[in-house]
């Protein structure tokens, strides 16, 4: 089962996801950290997704990215573990939130190995995201 966790309720939920969170996050370069996540997700600039399977077995965090032509969904951080057990469930569930926003698309930049992993749900490898860090 994939929640939504309104803004009002992060708290609630923040001590229980916030490891999932945390995960997905060992490896970026610093540019944001779980505290700026949630203070995002309560401030309703970012949404926070509970998923449990059926007790909470990940997080996933998302925002609505507002181009001049049009709006994309970004995946930010998706962690957890039993993927292959909610997979098909979260992928309706973020095609029918990208839906309700009016969003044309849905958008991640992850690690290499979830190419495979997305490819049965219609997501194709577009680029590249090369990082160096100074």
């Amino acid at each position: 089962m994939i929640v939504p966790v309104t803004s009002e309720h992060v708290d609630e939920f923040w001590d229980d996801v916030e490891p999932y969170i945390e995960a997905a996050l060992e490896l970026n370069m610093g540019e944001i950290t779980s505290s700026d996540i949630r203070a995002f997700c309560k401030n309703r600039d970012m949404q926070l997704w509970a998923i449990y399977n059926p007790d909470l077995s990940g997080a996933v965090t998302t925002e609505i990215i507002k181009y001049p032509k049009t709006k994309i969904l970004r995946i930010v951080t998706i962690g957890g573990s039993v993927l292959d057990c909610w997979s098909v469930e979260f992928s309706k569930a973020m095609d029918g939130f990208a839906r309700h926003e009016g969003a044309s698309g849905i958008e991640a930049i992850g690690r290499k190995g979830w190419v495979a992993k997305v490819a049965p749900f219609g997501y194709t490898q577009k680029s590249v995201n090369y990082v160096k860090e100074l």
